[in-house]
């Protein structure tokens, strides 16, 4: 119902015509009033069964001849249950009143029977937007009745072995029928559309994969390929090359130097992390020198604070030639 035609309606509401709402339940009882005196012009704009009643039609569509204002009083409305026909002319009394169309009322235990009858009502006088009310709250109802009811139906000992046997006789049907030429054609379509949406998730995974170590490979200025990611949680693991300085032989250990800026490790970082002695004040003055636009910066762990890398290279042991070592580097 559109709002400026129900404001109209209000500002003239107690000037328009009334009409006597009589119901009758059936041809040999008799006739009990609901409303001797409702605005005609509020119950045509709403009800079909009214008017069609007084043959309510469009000016465009009604011949000059008959434009003049009809003065018919009453309508009879046959069947039904009068007081719920009263309840629906009530709430359409209110929204004329407030000029919008309103919410109807919510009704007590057993709401989901009374709401039937109002939605009874409703069809029987073509008010339809109250009846699409109706129906939405009986499934709201319904929903929440059929979910306690299932609870209290599993609580049963028939009930779970009714639905045993229920279960066996479905699952013997279903493997009969994927035997057959349509259950083998269905059976084939599933897998087909299985494979498309692991193929299409497995292909995204991909995307990801490849940008996140394009931009773990530009903070630390490698290639794209030296990242691995471990996990969705961000982690991952850089492998860098490493150059061998010294061999080991005779027992003595053997060093590879790697360069600690590609890490995002400082000397300090490193040394308090090893053995390795504290820095002099010579090194230290050295390693704590500005950084610059080569330089890069990133967090280590979740525990340790963010450091700028230094362009320093670290001298670590080991026992090969010049090769690969990996070094695990949280996000």
């Amino acid at each position: 119902m559109p709002t400026t035609k129900l404001a109209s309606i209000r500002e003239s509401l107690s000037k328009c015509q009334k009409i006597a709402i009589y119901h009758q339940a059936t041809e040999d009882s008799e006739r009990v009033t609901l409303y001797p005196a409702f605005p005609k012009e509020l119950a045509i704009a709403y009800s079909g069964y009214i008017a069609k009643a007084f043959k309510a039609v469009p000016l465009s569509q009604t011949p000059l001849a008959e434009m003049k204002p009809k003065r018919e009083a009453q309508v009879v409305i046959e069947g039904g249950n009068g007081e719920c026909h009263g309840e629906v002319l009530e709430w359409i009394l209110c929204c004329g009143k407030a000029g919008k169309t309103l919410p109807f009322r919510r009704l007590n235990s057993p709401a989901f029977h009374a709401y039937g009858l109002i939605y009874l009502s409703c069809a029987k006088l073509q008010v339809n937007v109250l009846q699409a009310q109706v129906q939405a709250r009986m499934r709201e109802i319904a929903a929440q009745q059929a979910v306690g009811a299932y609870k209290a139906l599993w609580k049963m000992e028939e009930y779970r072995e009714f639905k045993e046997g229920v279960d066996a006789v479905y699952d013997r049907h279903r493997k009969q029928w994927s035997k057959t030429p349509e259950g083998k054609a269905a059976h084939k379509e599933t897998e087909q559309r299985q494979r498309k949406a692991q193929e299409q998730r497995d292909r995204a995974k991909q995307r990801r994969d490849a940008n996140f170590q394009r931009a773990v490979a530009r903070r630390h200025h490698v290639e794209p390929a030296s990242v691995t990611p471990d996990g969705n949680d961000g982690s991952y693991t850089l492998s860098v090359e490493g150059r061998q300085v010294r061999k080991s032989q005779a027992g003595r250990p053997g060093f590879v130097q790697l360069d600690l800026a590609t890490l995002g490790v400082s000397s300090r970082q490193f040394r308090a992390a090893t053995d390795y002695p504290a820095l002099t004040a010579k090194e230290d003055k050295n390693s704590s020198s500005p950084p610059t636009a080569e330089e890069t910066s990133v967090t280590q762990s979740a525990d340790a604070p963010r450091q700028v890398a230094s362009e320093k290279e670290a001298i670590l042991p080991g026992d090969k030639g010049t090769g690969t070592g990996k070094v695990d580097v949280a996000n």
